[in-house]
């Protein structure tokens, strides 16, 4: 199915790294698993410009498609207390939402919101939430933003 979408043209290149929106609905586990099968990872922002790049990408796809969903995952995870890139690229960079990142606990994951939250003044923003988007409302289904350093190649 990436391949698929790849072939399609929803591959976006910004800086040497290459990305996708994807509006399938998974799990964080299964976000990182639908990315990894590729030769990719979810996304990883360093820098206020690549933020920038992707901002930008999720606007101009959102026009293209009504069914944006409310947050995407990315590839911030907790370990040992501290956040980190599942990548290890240095956390220098953040784009967190007012009074985030509110938690620290192993296997908390990061998602960016979209102009569809529910919060609209964190549009765009990142969020903490549990691996499986549980925060006590249940089981949450969201979007995710792969990044590969090197453009995939078709039926790899």
């Amino acid at each position: 199915k990436v391949m698929a979408l790849i072939d399609k043209g929803n591959l976006l290149s910004y800086n040497g790294h290459y990305y996708m929106i994807v509006d399938d609905e998974l799990v964080w586990t299964h976000a990182r698993a639908w990315c990894e099968e590729s030769g990719g990872y979810l996304a990883t922002i360093t820098t206020e410009e690549e933020q920038n790049f992707l901002v930008d990408a999720m606007v101009e796809h959102s026009e293209n498609n009504p069914m944006l969903l409310e947050s995407y995952w990315m590839g911030g995870i907790v370990k040992n207390g501290q956040w980190c890139w599942i990548t290890e690229e240095p956390f220098g960079y953040s784009r967190w939402a007012p009074n985030e990142p509110n938690g620290n606990e192993e296997n908390m994951v990061m998602q960016m919101y979209t102009s569809r939250n529910y919060y609209g003044y964190n549009h765009y923003c990142w969020d903490d939430t549990w691996f499986d988007g549980d925060k006590g409302g249940g089981i949450r289904h969201q979007g995710l933003i792969c990044e590969w350093n090197e453009k995939p190649v078709l039926g790899s």
